[in-house]
Parts: structure tokens; sequence; C-alpha cells
């Protein structure tokens, strides 16, 4: 190392990024960036608990399993020459030997631990039988403790499901990365780092910032000796080119920060190994194999890293971190620290709102002003109706022809009902042509006002229900259908015709008083004239008593009661009218709420950006101190 690191020196370092990963943190929360959220927790327990993590990851059927009971010097964790995990398996210190199997959560519970024994294994966290693979769908990870050097000072091997198996084991395995701080990634001699590997490593170095990647390249003793010195050399280069190349796409601009950050990565690491050789020879005691393996060199470094650089490479990882995650929270910032749209005040815009006044004025007017002339006109026809009445009785009884015989007292009663029929016909009909008329007349007046008022009801519900939210903005009213009007006209009918029972009312004086006997013509004559006499005032007498009726009340009932309903409905929209402008003054009012919103918003993220600008410069002070003590 160039410079001594002290412990103080890495205490400090690490309240250092604990302070800046708690502001980021703070941060994602008020960004809603949950999974930033759980990944800052996540680096927030391991500088807590001081913990180191390594990986070991690699494609299926690598040996991976194979490599890490070579470690341990047993054969823990099942391995065989098919994709056999099946679960991310925790490799610990523990004085004796356990396991213990924890399930996932469904949300609902919180996780569930089991304890199993070592060599129960097989049976939750392979896919070696149907019963094991479904019992690995709900394990979130497998714990072995186990007593080994390797493990003590809180490092943990994680093994993981294969990559390139299963998309479901891929996916498992890319959560765990996240979470460590180290990876061995392991390559097959003979299929030397595929191009599904490459990616991976830059998922790794790029994604994930992890600090340290070391490989071993497996299945040395598949290679003849005299070729291994060139696989490796070859594989050696095949890596430190891909690092290159993703660390100038990465830094394409900035040539200072593509070589520090080369520089921190260094050279690959690549050893040269059989797995299968060197836990033979752990297991069986056979020194010569386990040399042959080439395992001894990988064992050398991994102990000089645990012990000496671990702390080094976990700070230099949680910095890559903190660096990646300003960068995300940047970006988030970014897409977030754009004005809103601007909102709408008048969400019943102002011209809908003019418009409604305007039609409510002009309705209020018609309706008045037609209300009047309508009066006037129905006035002027119904007081015109007794003259035409009588008018037509006068007509009717001019043309009545009396035989003297009818004179008869003994005849006059029936000739009476005889005359009267023939009145009430001529009347009856002459009454229904007037009413006719008068109702088409009077129509034509009060059309308007009619028009107006159905217009007004209609405009009434729509905006009524839409100042309450139950529905869109109201489209212009519908002019109302004729029935509507006519069935209102209707209504003044029977005030402009007589009833059925007038004829009733007529009494006839000769019919109550006999005359003496005179000369037979005379006496025919004077009884020809006062019978008509008698019979016309009898008849306009009853007609004028039918027309006193209460049918004039009735009839200015009826414009009374159309005439609230005029009211009714003014005062409908001058409600409308209220409940349409405080409507606006609470849109205002939220407007005017979401801008100072907005403006906070504005405000906080400008401190947010501050922040992120002030932590990502710890960061990199911290990097270029950290890289002092590179070795």
């Amino acid at each position: 190392m160039s410079q001594v690191f002290s412990f103080d020196r890495h205490r400090r370092y690490e309240l250092t990024l604990f302070t800046a990963l708690e502001r980021l943190r703070e941060i994602a929360e008020h960004l809603e960036q949950d999974e930033l959220v759980a990944i800052i927790r996540q680096a927030l327990d391991r500088i807590t608990d001081h913990g180191f993590s390594i990986a070991v990851v690699g494609e299926f059927n690598r040996g991976k399993s194979t490599v890490i009971n070579a470690l341990l010097g047993k054969a823990i964790l099942p391995a065989d020459i098919v994709p056999t995990s099946a679960t991310v398996n925790r490799v610990t210190y523990g004085l004796r030997p356990a396991a213990t199997i924890r399930f996932r959560s469904d949300g609902a519970q919180e996780t569930t631990e089991q304890k199993i024994s070592i060599h129960e294994l097989e049976s939750y966290i392979t896919k070696l039988t149907d019963e094991s693979t479904t019992r690995a769908a709900n394990i979130e990870e497998s714990i072995v403790s186990y007593p080994n050097p390797f493990l003590k000072n809180n490092v943990d091997i994680i093994d993981t499901p294969g990559l390139s198996d299963e998309a479901a084991m891929t996916d498992v395995t890319m959560e765990v990365i996240p979470k460590v701080d180290a990876a061995i990634m392991v390559v097959m001699a003979t299929a030397p780092f595929a191009e599904t590997e490459a990616h991976f490593l830059e998922s790794l170095l790029i994604d994930h910032g992890l600090g340290r990647v070391v490989f071993l390249v497996t299945g040395m003793d598949r290679i003849a000796p005299a070729d291994r010195d060139r696989v490796l050399d070859a594989i050696r280069e095949r890596i430190e080119q891909r690092i290159v190349e993703q660390a100038e796409r990465r830094f394409a601009d900035d040539s200072e920060a593509c070589a520090h950050y080369l520089a921190r990565i260094g050279p690959a690491r690549v050893f040269g190994i059989s797995g299968h050789q060197a836990l033979q020879g752990k297991m069986n005691h056979d020194p010569e194999l386990l040399e042959a393996s080439g395992f001894g060199a990988f064992e050398t470094f991994l102990e000089q890293f645990l012990t000496v650089e671990s702390g080094l490479v976990a700070l230099r990882t949680h910095v890559e971190r903190v660096l990646q995650l300003c960068q995300q929270l940047e970006a988030s910032l970014g897409t977030e620290t754009a004005p809103p749209p601007p909102i709408d005040t008048d969400e019943i815009s102002s011209f809908f709102l003019d418009s409604v006044a305007d039609l409510a004025q002009e309705g209020r007017q018609t309706i008045d002003q037609r209300h009047q002339e309508a009066n006037q006109t129905a006035e002027t026809l119904f007081n015109e109706l007794p003259a035409y009445l009588y008018g037509e009785a006068e007509t009717v009884l001019s043309q009545l022809t009396i035989d003297g015989e009818d004179l008869k007292p003994d005849r006059l009663a029936a000739a009476l009902d005889r005359y009267l029929d023939q009145i009430s016909q001529h009347l009856a009909t002459s009454s229904r042509g007037y009413a006719e008329s008068a109702v088409t007349t009077l129509g034509e007046a009060w059309e308007p006002a009619t028009v107006a008022i159905d217009e007004l009801e209609i405009v009434a519900e729509r905006v009524l229900r839409h100042v309450t939210g139950t529905e869109s903005p109201p489209s212009p009213p519908p002019m109302p259908e004729a029935a509507t009007h006519e069935a209102r006209l209707d209504r003044f009918q029977p005030a402009f015709q007589l009833s059925n029972d007038w004829p009733q009312r007529v009494q006839i004086t000769s019919l109550q008083e006999p005359k003496a006997q005179f000369i037979q013509g005379a006496v025919d004559f004077v009884r020809e004239k006062k019978f008509k006499l008698d019979l016309r005032g009898s008849v306009l007498e009853a007609i004028r008593q039918d027309l006193d009726g209460d049918r004039h009340e009735r009839w200015r009932q009826l414009f009374d009661q159309i005439s609230a309903d005029a009211e009714r409905h003014r005062h409908d929209m001058r409600a409308i009218e209220t409940r349409v402008q405080a409507h606006q003054a609470t849109l205002r009012q939220e407007h005017d709420n979401r801008i100072a919103e907005v403006q906070n918003q504005v405000r906080r993220r400008a401190r947010f950006a501050s922040d992120l600008a002030s932590i990502r410069g710890q960061a990199q002070d911290l990097d270029r101190d950290l890289a002092k003590f590179d070795a």
C-alpha cells in the first residue's frame, strides 16, 4: 500500500458515507423512488454492521458451488453436472455447521425461517427434483453457517443461481448484486468469457459499481498443461479489453475521469484453477492434487484481500454507489422539476359563464315581455268572447222559424227543447271555433315565453349537474318539443268555450204565464214575438251566467302559475350564476395552492440538486483519497 490506511481514517470515511447515504435516502423518499430507497437502506445496513459480502457469480454449470465447497474444504453446497442452485445461498461464519431456510414474504406476513440440517439442503435449494424445485421457488435465501477462517470478521460468501439458465434464476442473481461489495466471477476454461459474460461484467462494474471483481477460470485440468498460460492470457486480455471499452463509452467526453476509473479498477485479477481437484485434494488430504488444482494461489490472494483490502474495497464500493445514486436521483430530479402545465382556472370557462348569464338575462326579459303581451292578448280574447257568442246567438235566433202550433201550451216545452238544441249545436260549433282561434292567437303570443322557460329549465338542470361534478360541461340546450308548448296552451281551451249544460239555465216566461184567449191571428202574432223575445233574453242570460262563472278566475290562476314557473326559473338561473362563480373561486384557490406547491417543489428540488452536487463532490474527493491507498 502506498500509504497506511488507519482504523480511525476508515471509521471517519464510513461516517461521511453514512451521512451522505442518509441524505440520499431522504431525497429518494421525497421523490418517491422506492427502489432507490431500498438500495440505500441496504447500503446503510452494511455500513452499520461492518459486513463484507462476496458473491460468486457466473453462467450455469461453471462450478460456482464447487468453488465455494473447495474454500470450505467440504462438499457443503449441492453440486451436479446439471444446473443445480435454485436459490441464493449465503455462507457465513458459525462455530458449528448449520442451515436456515428463509422463506419469501407474501407481503401480508413477516418472513419466516426454518432450521434444517446441512444434509437437507439439497431438498430445499436445488432443481434436482420437482419437489425441491417447488420448494426453492418460495425461498428467499438459505443461510449456511460454517467454521471457516475465510468467513471470519463478518465476511459472507454468497452462492448464486447460474446466469442464462432460466430468466427467473437470472433475476434472482441480479437481485443479489446490489447487496454485495465484491464478486468472484467463475468462467470455464473450455468456453472462455462468452459475450453474455462480458455483458454481465459490465453490469457488475457500471450498473452496480462493485469495488472489485476477481476472475476464476475453472476447469483448467481439462486444458493441456502447455496451453494453460496461453488460455489464461487470452482470457485476461479479453476481460481487460471489455473493461476499457465500457469505460470509454461511459466517459466518452472525459478522458481524465476515464483514466481515473481504469486506474481504480486496475489490472484484471485472473486465477486458473480446477475446483474439482481442489475440493478432492482437501477432502482426501492430497497436497499434490491440491497444488495441481492451482487453488493455493487464489486462496492466498483471497486471504490477503479479506484481511487487508476488504475494508478499502467496501468503502470504494460505497463511494461508487453514492456517485451512481446521485446520478440517478439527479435524472429523476430533472424529470420532476419541470413546472406542471397551466391549470385552467375556468374549468367552466368564463365564456360559458357569460353565456349562462346572457341567456338568463335574455330569458328573463323574454319571459317578462311575452308574459305581459300574452296576458293582454288573452284579456282581449276573453273580453271579446261574450260579444262574439251573443252575436252568434242573435244570428241563430233571427233565423229561427216558429210555428204557431208550437206556441200551444201542450207543445211549447217540446218546441223549446228543439229550438235550444239547434241553438246549442250552432253555439257549440262557434264556441269551439273561437276557442281554437283564441288558443292559436294566444300561442303565437305566448310561445316565446314558454320556450324561454323550457330553455332555462334545461340549462339549469345541466349546469347544476356540472357544477356539482356529476356531468361533463353542458352542451347548448335543444329547443323544447312542440308538444310541451301545446300541452300548456290546451289548458286555456275551456276558458274560451261554453259548457255543455248552459241550456239548462234557459227559462221562458210564456211557459210560466198562460195568456188569455184573443183573436187567433193577433194572439199567435203576439205570442210569437213574445216567445222570441223571451227566448232571446233567456239564452243571452244563460250564456252570460256561463261565462261569468269561475273560468275567468281559473284563467287568471293559470297565468299566475306560469308566472310562478318563470320566476322559479329566474331564481334558478341566479342560483346557477352564484354557484358557478363560487366554483370558479374554488378552482382559482386550488390553482393558487397548486402554484404555491409547485413553487415549494421547485425550491425543494433546487435544494435537493444543491445537496446532490455537494454529496457528489464529497464522494469524488473521497474516491481520490481512497485511490492513494491502492497498491
